[in-house]
């Protein structure tokens, strides 16, 4: 449980992988990666990740990863654009959360 390394609720933030979740934060990380406002600086396994990703869109236009039509692992593709999302998210209401919590690593 996240709880006994140390953590408590205000650190886990919910993402769901649906279309109506993921359509926004991978609009959003495909626009700051062209605006080249988001650097990877060539992540050689985040690449792979990216090369495996296969995008489904509904009817609505909505967009989410397809892992089932994914030959390879994409979870780090994914964490990318969860990670980009929650960062634009947190600079929007202009406080990051590491500002009021002290999180340490477990090393």
């Amino acid at each position: 449980m996240i709880e006994e390394d140390g953590f408590d609720e205000t650190v886990v933030v919910e993402h769901l992988q649906t279309a109506a979740e993921m359509g926004g934060p991978i609009s959003e990380t495909e626009r700051l990666l062209l605006d080249r406002k988001v650097r990877h600086g060539g992540h050689e396994v985040l690449r792979w990740c990216e090369s495996n990703t296969i995008v489904y869109q509904d009817a609505g236009g909505r967009r989410r990863f397809d892992k089932k039509k994914s030959h390879e692992k994409i979870d780090l593709a994914v964490a990318m654009v969860m990670g980009v999302w929650h960062a634009v998210s947190l600079d929007e209401v202009g406080e990051s959360f590491y500002e009021t919590h002290s999180v340490e690593g477990t090393g």
